[in-house]
């Protein structure tokens, strides 16, 4: 029940966008749902290096169940796609399966150039025999996304008439 309403929160402020509301200050010694919370509104406002410090407080107070959804999301909004997989890692590991963390794992697979590992992952997500216990569907706009990342991974992977492998291998780069 708490896990549904961390993601949730999170799930409505992804999907909501923009939010003008400033990010409230968690009082001294506040719960680590009054942190999270908090590092909600930070990552809802944009204020990414703000909701990471606050995700890391929870993490090192009281970490819930899917502490490494909220990671993964913030390090791959920060570029920090590496640290982001590992998060993502956790969060499966705990036995979150969440179709926007999904999408995000395989973003950050993309830039990273791990472009088999995202091709699977985006393929899965785009499947419409997804089960329902691995998160369900992705709604329209990231169906869309994960739909434009598995264009840019086929084409990237094309040999071009007269290129040499090198030439193939700079394209993957450049696709990355």
């Amino acid at each position: 029940r708490m896990r549904l309403f961390h993601t949730g929160v999170l799930a409505l402020g992804l999907i909501a966008g923009h939010v003008a509301a400033e990010p409230v200050a968690p009082a001294p010694g506040a719960s680590a749902q009054a942190l999270l919370l908090s590092g909600v509104r930070a990552f809802r406002a944009e204020h990414y290096a703000e909701a990471l410090e606050l995700f890391h407080r929870v993490e090192a107070e009281q970490p819930p169940k899917d502490i490494g959804f909220y990671l993964g999301m913030v390090l791959h909004k920060l570029g920090r796609h590496a640290e982001a997989l590992a998060a993502f890692r956790l969060a499966h590991r705990s036995g979150l399966r969440e179709p926007v963390a999904d999408y995000y794992q395989s973003v950050s697979c993309y830039r990273l150039g791990m472009l088999e590992r995202a091709r699977q992952g985006f393929l899965l997500l785009v499947s419409p025999e997804r089960p329902a216990e691995a998160g369900g569907v992705l709604g329209p706009r990231l169906q869309l996304g994960a739909q434009r990342f598995l264009q840019a991974i086929e084409q990237a992977a094309e040999p071009v008439a007269g290129s040499t492998p090198s030439g193939l291998m700079f394209r993957r780069y450049a696709a990355a």
